[in-house]
């Protein structure tokens, strides 16, 4: 008989162990969980404030420290024309100085899309309708698709992309 003591002992400590393994785990997802939504609608709303100014310092002031930004836009002067790449917070800066200097005015109105499209996990997207006027030009319409990525415990921009001109 006493040499079943012993197995039960370390039954014991490892199902112990276990739980205490487990409860560290839990805590380690809860501190690591993504940031809330509050946060990102924090987010875009200083985006939108920075691009309706026409701030691309601020505006790339969302992206990751190290990040890459997404962008799309159309070219204001060309027909057809576009401005795209996977950008760095320098890069993107300059080129959103850019655009912002070819089309001085700049409205953002967050609306729905038709169909809601789904979400990947630990990403938030807005739509905007995008009215703008390049320099010596009328108005022109379009939505601007804005999306944000949980990193760590904050959001960032991670993909600004024009789509369908009238």
């Amino acid at each position: 008989m006493s040499a079943g003591r012993p197995t039960e002992r370390i039954h014991r400590y490892a199902a112990a162990l276990s739980v205490g393994l487990l409860i560290l785990c839990l805590a380690a997802e809860v501190v690591h969980a993504a940031p809330s939504a509050t946060k990102a609608n924090e987010v875009f709303g200083r985006f939108e404030k920075a691009w309706a100014r026409g701030q691309a310092k601020r505006v790339t002031a969302e992206m990751a420290t190290r990040g890459r930004l997404k962008v799309y836009l159309r070219d204001p002067n060309k027909t057809g024309g576009h401005t795209s790449g996977n950008f760095r917070a320098a890069q993107a800066e300059s080129t959103l100085g850019d655009y912002f200097k070819k089309v001085p005015s700049r409205r953002l109105k967050q609306k729905k899309p038709k169909k809601a499209p789904t979400e990947k996990s630990g990403y938030r997207t807005r739509y905007y309708d995008y009215q703008y006027r390049p320099k010596g030009k009328s108005y022109r319409t379009a939505t601007l698709v804005v999306q944000l990525k949980a990193e760590g415990s904050r959001w960032v921009l991670v993909a600004i992309t024009e789509r369908g001109r009238t």
